[in-house]
């Protein structure tokens, strides 16, 4: 039996990422690469930092979504966990 293959695209919703800011006007819990690993979500990894208040609306982690590591060092691009909800705000 061979796995059917697809682009990623295809199959989810790509959500934008937003940036943190050193001036934004909202501080903000935000999930970095070190909360992604092959173990699942490290909530160890969540940093707080700054972000336009206009942009948390998009930036919400809710649930069940899969996060995926688009920069950083290249050791850690790509890499992926599911949030489950481990912290709150």
């Amino acid at each position: 039996m061979k796995w059917e293959t697809r682009a990623l695209g295809e199959i989810v919703n790509l959500l934008p990422a937003r940036s943190i800011s050193l001036a934004g006007d909202a501080e903000v819990r935000n999930a970095t690469s070190a909360c992604l690993s092959v173990f699942g979500f490290r909530p160890e990894g969540v940093k707080t930092g700054r972000m336009w208040k206009r942009d948390v609306p998009d930036a919400l982690i809710r649930e069940g979504e899969i996060l995926v590591a688009r920069s950083n060092t290249p050791e850690l691009v790509g890499n992926v966990a599911r949030y489950h909800g481990q912290c709150a705000g």
